[in-house]
């Protein structure tokens, strides 16, 4: 058997909706996020978009070997905030630990995109400066 929605609130920001899914005796129902955790998914997204489009802009660099550990560090930063924003939102268990760790990544590839002048390096290295502090206010 399927399990079918019976509720779903618009009262609420996209990112926080409520819903409820009843699959017989099972039901899942999601959780309202903390305004600090809504601050980090924010800033996780939005770092991951950065981090993307600077890996995109490096890769049609004219020297694109001095650009290869930027766009490694762009991909897994990406990477492990689109994961920590999903299990934030989820309310994982591990969430927490996830964030730690992402934290650390964007400070990795903040110092990465910060030693080159293009304008999508700077950006990426603004949000992940950003995001970094945003995970860290969360963990702390």
């Amino acid at each position: 058997m399927k399990p079918a929605i019976v509720g779903w609130r618009t009262d609420q920001p996209a990112m926080t909706q409520q819903y409820a899914v009843w699959a017989g005796w099972w039901r899942l129902e999601s959780v309202m996020l903390s305004q600090k955790e809504q601050d980090c998914v924010v800033a996780l997204n939005a770092c991951g978009a950065a981090c993307l489009y600077c890996a995109a802009a490096c890769v049609k660099s004219d020297d694109i070997k001095m650009m290869a550990s930027c766009i490694a560090h762009d991909l897994e930063c990406a990477d492990f905030c689109r994961m920590a924003a999903a299990s934030i939102s989820r309310g994982d268990t591990h969430s927490r630990a996830i964030t730690a760790i992402c934290a650390n990544i964007c400070d990795v590839c903040a110092a990465e995109c910060g030693k080159h002048k293009a304008d999508h390096c700077v950006a990426c290295a603004e949000a992940c400066g950003r995001c970094a502090a945003a995970c860290h206010a969360m963990i702390s």
